[in-house]
């Protein structure tokens, strides 16, 4: 078996469809997971606002156009330090067993390196790090996560406690009670406080098409966003609601806006969980000037506060150490400014961070 023998190819370039594709990753990936399903893969890679109905996946073929292995990728553009740059979002990587070893894992990073700016991905594998870091690829090995819990009886029993943490989580934490106004809105509305997102930070494009990709047209979850202001500065918050069980999660998925409009988004989404009875909330989010604000806030850090460890996959519920996710990140020009993380702002909302699994699909009824 030699390299040669195969090569690297887009999907629409094979002529491969959705179901085909999706049967290949559910074969050789060692969990079902919502790529495998036509609606999902339509949507993360054709339905995208930069890529136009073209997917620009790339696939790994031998000599009779037969797959061998696949890396998701979805357009995206990237702001960074003032520059609006053609990017990629690297989603899923398959090989298959035996192909591993022969350099085309390799090639495919050169040829995404060839062909875009930048590149972006979330929840890193070690068996793909390796190559990543070879070809000069960033690793960002914990994406800071804050959680509050409101409700210890029911999130005590799915956590991890030492000592500490199991005396500490009865300790009610300090509630934010600050004047705010807030009103739902759609998610057209809530791209206008993008810009000092994009003008500020270096981030992902969240401009009125790409938030209607990723919110209003998601093929399984219900988002709902909110325009958050304390009379001074305003906001736009997209939230989640999960109801797990008996346990219900609110998920701050993105925040559109600027720092000082933090603490009055607090205290909104601390008032929203009271109002939903949420038993918990967690907001994944890389930028420290906003992160920061949470953690003073009473919300737990995934990544420092050891002695409360919080599931970060509930469908199985499972635990990572620490239980959040990592990323990669390179630029072709500038990679100095894309990994000053104190102007890095990635949250859940990017990369797909927030994907169902086929455990959430079939407990929701969504698949039988």
């Amino acid at each position: 078996m030699s390299k040669d023998e195969y090569r690297i190819a887009e999907v629409d370039e094979i002529g491969l469809d959705a179901a085909a594709v999706g049967q290949f990753i559910e074969r050789n990936w060692q969990r079902p997971v919502a790529l495998s399903l036509p609606s999902f893969y339509e949507w993360q890679f054709r339905n995208n606002p930069s890529d136009a109905g073209r997917d620009r996946s790339l696939v790994i073929v031998d000599r009779e156009d037969r797959l061998h292995g696949f890396m998701g990728i979805t357009g995206r553009e990237l702001h960074l330090a003032g520059q609006n740059l053609k990017a990629v979002e690297l989603t899923t990587w398959v090989v298959k067993e035996q192909l591993r070893g022969l350099g085309l894992g390799k090639a495919i990073v050169r040829h995404i390196q060839g062909t875009h700016e930048a590149i972006v991905g979330m929840g890193i594998s070690d068996s793909a790090l390796a190559v990543y870091i070879r070809y000069g690829l960033k690793h960002v090995r914990h994406l800071p996560r804050y959680v509050k819990i409101f409700n210890p009886d029911s999130v005590g029993p799915i956590s991890e406690l030492n000592a500490l943490g199991r005396m500490l989580i009865r300790v009610k934490a300090p509630v934010t009670r600050l004047k705010h106004r807030a009103r739902a809105i759609g998610f057209g509305e809530a791209a206008r406080y993008s810009e000092p997102l994009h003008a500020n930070y270096n981030c992902l494009a969240r401009d009125a098409a790409h938030l209607d990709w990723r919110y209003a047209r998601h093929p399984f979850y219900r988002y709902e966003a909110f325009e958050v202001g304390d009379g001074t500065d305003s906001a736009a918050v997209i939230l989640r609601v999960d109801e797990k069980d008996a346990l219900t999660i609110v998920h701050v998925v993105d925040i559109l806006g600027d720092k000082w409009s933090i603490p009055a988004v607090i205290s909104f989404v601390e008032t929203f969980c009271r109002d939903n009875k949420a038993d918990m909330s967690d907001f994944y989010c890389s930028l420290d000037r906003i992160g920061h604000v949470f953690w003073h806030h009473g919300w737990l850090s995934t990544v420092d506060d050891f002695y409360i460890q919080v599931p970060n996959w509930f469908y199985p519920i499972e635990m990572r150490h620490p239980p959040t996710t990592s990323l990669i990140l390179w630029a072709k020009k500038d990679m100095c400014s894309l990994i000053d993380l104190s102007r890095l702002y990635i949250t859940k909302g990017d990369c797909d961070g927030d994907r169902p699994t086929i455990r959430y699909l079939e407990e929701k009824g969504i698949l039988t």
